[in-house]
This record gives C-alpha cells, sequence and structure tokens, in this order.
C-alpha cells in the first residue's frame, strides 16, 4: 500500500462529504502556526511547561495535567463522547502543537474568557488534541493516533478547531486563532444547531443581543 493511498484512505475514513471548512467568511485573516514556525524554532512566547500526564481515559489516552495557560475543562476524547451520548451537547476538539504559540495564546486568551466559558459548558464537551502526538485514541469506532485523526480533518494549520455533532460526526471545522470576541458566537452558532439553516453573518443579525 503506497503511502499516498493510505492518507487517502485515512481521510476518507475519517471527513465526511459535506464538512463545511471554515464558518467564518475572512478565515484566512485567522492568524495560525504553519511548519514554517517550527523550522524556524519556537518562538518566546511558546517556552512554557510541557503538558504533564495523569493517568489515562477509558480508551488507553492520556489525560493532561493543568499547565501554565491550561484549563480545567478539558476532557479526553473518550470522556466526551460518553458524556455527549448522555448530554446530546457537541464536541469541540481544539487541535493545537506544543511549539504554536498562537494555540498557546487561544488557550490562554480566547478559552479565559467568560463568554466562552458559558458557551463551552451549555453547548460543549472539549478535547484537546496534540497534532504530533502517537497517542492513540478511539474515533467512531476506529483506532488512531492524534496526528492521525488531526490529518484526517484536514487540519494543516493550528490551532484549528473542529466541530463534532453528539454522535461524533465532524461538522465544521474553523482553522487560526479565534479571538473570544468572534469566538463565543461560533460557540453557540454550533451549539444552537443554527449552522444548519443559517451562516454566520445572518445568525450574527439575527441575535444581535448576544454580540
Amino acid at each position: 500500500m503506497s503511502l499516498r493511498y493510505a492518507f487517502d484512505t485515512l481521510i476518507a475514513a475519517i471527513r465526511p462529504a459535506g464538512l463545511r471548512w471554515s464558518l467564518l467568511a475572512l478565515s484566512l485573516l485567522n492568524p495560525g502556526c504553519g511548519d514554517q514556525e517550527k523550522t524556524a524554532g519556537i518562538p518566546a512566547e511558546n517556552k512554557e511547561k510541557s503538558v504533564l500526564t495523569t493517568g489515562t481515559g477509558d480508551d488507553g489516552s492520556r489525560k493532561s495535567a493543568t499547565r501554565s495557560g491550561d484549563q480545567e475543562f478539558w476532557v479526553t476524547l473518550s470522556e466526551a463522547k460518553m458524556q455527549a451520548s448522555e448530554s446530546g451537547k457537541y464536541i469541540l476538539l481544539d487541535v493545537y502543537t506544543e511549539w504554536c504559540g498562537f494555540c498557546r495564546r487561544m488557550n490562554r486568551e480566547t478559552y479565559n474568557d467568560s463568554r466562552v466559558r458559558e458557551n463551552l459548558g451549555r453547548y460543549f464537551h472539549a478535547v484537546r488534541v496534540d497534532a504530533e502526538s502517537d497517542e492513540t485514541v478511539v474515533f467512531q469506532g476506529n483506532p488512531y493516533t492524534m496526528s492521525e485523526l488531526a490529518y484526517g480533518m484536514g487540519v494543516t494549520s493550528y490551532p484549528t478547531t473542529v466541530f463534532l455533532n453528539p454522535t461524533g460526526e465532524p461538522v465544521a471545522v474553523q482553522p487560526g486563532f479565534i479571538p473570544a470576541d468572534t469566538f463565543h458566537l461560533i460557540l453557540s452558532y454550533v451549539g444552537s444547531e443554527s449552522y444548519k439553516t443559517l451562516s454566520f453573518d445572518q445568525y450574527k443579525e439575527r441575535n444581535p443581543s448576544i454580540e
């Protein structure tokens, strides 16, 4: 089996044909980290403590302990799937890398915002996915490393936010750093399932009080 065929098979298995790539019309303006930042060396703002691990989840994946800038609401993918099946909430995947400054900034600033935290609690179970990790997780009944899962979702820059419906099917992907003023709206837009009938701009126009 060729490497290209293996990659194509992986994408077909993970990414549904109707997956929406980018919820924002100006998504290309969202800053993010690519391989050029990695090869250029780790910026100063990235030089924080590495993730600590404390035990394993039900699917064998390691649980991340709190570090500088981390939030307490992160759960493992197996926990999120179990919780979503009971609550009917969506699942959010924060795909990041250790060397990405924008990933750390989003974790430190955006996820600390009270509006973001409120909508996360109302609509989502949140999971962090290290796009360069060999940790194994189970997705749709199949084992993948976190890096394979990120690749299968089409993630090529970081951070990227992936939204899964309560059954675990990917429904939308939003690449790039997203400030809290926009992110809390995206969370309510997806979590309320308004994305099924409205564009993001239409949703904002019809809900001016939530901005």
